[in-house]
């Protein structure tokens, strides 16, 4: 029965050679992820009492995308992805190891965990543009959005157990336990990365056909569906992915439910993504190949708002478990979009470009931080979320009237 699963539609990724550890290794990216999230987050609220230095914190996090993302999705075209992938994770063991060190030293201030942030985004940008790439090339075009959605689903199925366990750590023994956890994680993370042979890219790349590194860093503006994409992605990145920075106020002044309770609403969340995520994994390509990812960001919007309106912490961690959902489908869909639509020796640029676009996300990450800080979290959220409706609605009548479209 097990064996009939695996090798079935859903989890067919899993019958791919050198899969089960890479998504293992993913999955513990995740766990490390969302323990950062929630240690950033809470620490930053706890240090200064303020939601825009929360979201000055979670900005450094994510501005080395701006600046790495698409120059290291290029590399990536032209260098060993598991070696890659396997430093990263090395990089990442190291920065949670020394951050554990100075927190129980008793010396970690606001101007520590900004830096802590942001040498932990250097590992985030290294490790997402390369994953993405690096689980096409494991499983194939042809399972390539079932093998980035397991990815993802076990990213975020981990994540649940990094959120609560960041959570609890945070509460019973401080910033050291959870940067120890981190660390902890990245370093497992490289071990199983050593199980797995070298894997040549799924189709051969054309030596003709290949482009400079110059040409693929400048891949956005070459290629119609990479510019809309890029700009959905961006979108969602500023104004949805950026309530991060809220969900700390949420816990501690409009829920009132403490660290435990920031870990519990991160938890749920997880949870409806490893949901949404096995929905995503079933679906019939021609459907991923439409306007879904519009759709679902619209509908994206409108739960941050009925998130923002939620009377009691159990309506709210129902509201976050569909916004999970929607979070990591629209997550996995938007990669794998971007890599169908160019040649096999520009993946890794591709992927860049969606990293690149994420590293607009402090942009939203300050403008929710300053908004929240004049009109109160609820307000905020609400506002964002009704303007990310309006944004992606509008690129799905632009969808249906043929403006645009995913190649195949």
């Amino acid at each position: 029965m097990l064996k009939s699963l695996i090798t079935g539609k859903t989890f067919a990724s899993f019958s791919r050679p050198g899969f089960p550890l890479l998504w293992l290794a993913l999955s513990l990216n995740g766990f490390a992820t969302t323990a950062t999230q929630v240690s950033i987050g809470w620490l930053a609220l706890e240090l200064t009492g303020s939601p825009l230095a929360v979201g000055i914190a979670v900005a450094s996090r994510t501005i080395p995308r701006f600046f790495l993302a698409v120059p290291w999705g290029a590399l990536s075209d032209r260098r060993d992805r598991r070696r890659l992938l396997q430093l990263t994770f090395l990089f990442g063991a190291l920065v949670g190891g020394v951050a554990s060190v100075v927190s129980f030293t008793g010396s970690f201030g606001f101007p520590v965990l900004v830096v802590v942030a942001l040498l932990l985004g250097v590992t985030d940008v290294t490790l997402t543009t390369t994953d993405k790439a690096f689980c096409y090339d494991v499983v194939g075009p042809a399972e390539a959005v079932n093998g980035i959605a397991l990815e993802t689903l076990g990213d975020k199925a981990f994540g649940v157990m990094g959120a609560l366990s960041a959570g609890m750590l945070l509460e019973l023994w401080g910033a050291g336990a959870a940067f120890s956890a981190i660390g902890a994680a990245y370093f497992f993370g490289a071990l199983v990365l050593a199980g797995i042979q070298r894997t040549r890219p799924s189709s051969p790349v054309d030596r003709e056909a290949e482009v400079s590194l110059f040409k693929s860093l400048f891949l956005v503006w070459r290629n119609r569906n990479v510019v809309v994409l890029a700009t959905v992605v961006a979108a969602a990145e500023i104004l949805a992915f950026s309530s991060d920075v809220l969900l700390p106020s949420f816990a501690r002044d409009v829920l009132q439910v403490g660290e435990s309770g920031l870990g519990t609403m991160y938890a749920v969340r997880n949870v409806g993504s490893v949901v949404g995520l096995l929905v995503l994994a079933s679906i019939p390509r021609r459907l991923y190949r439409g306007p879904l990812v519009l759709w679902l960001g619209a509908i994206f919007g409108l739960g941050l708002v009925a998130f923002s309106a939620a009377p009691t912490h159990l309506i709210a961690l129902l509201v976050l478990g569909v916004i999970g959902a929607i979070w990591a489908s629209v997550d996995s869909l938007l990669p794998a979009l971007l890599q169908y639509g160019v040649r096999d020796s520009e993946r890794g640029a591709a992927v860049g470009v969606w990293n690149f676009s994420r590293g607009l996300g402090p942009l939203g990450h300050l403008e929710i931080g300053a908004m929240a800080a004049v009109l109160g979290a609820p307000l905020a959220q609400g506002i964002n979320g009704f303007v990310l409706f309006l944004i992606m609605g509008s690129f799905a009548l632009l969808y249906k009237a043929r403006r645009f479209g995913w190649s195949d």
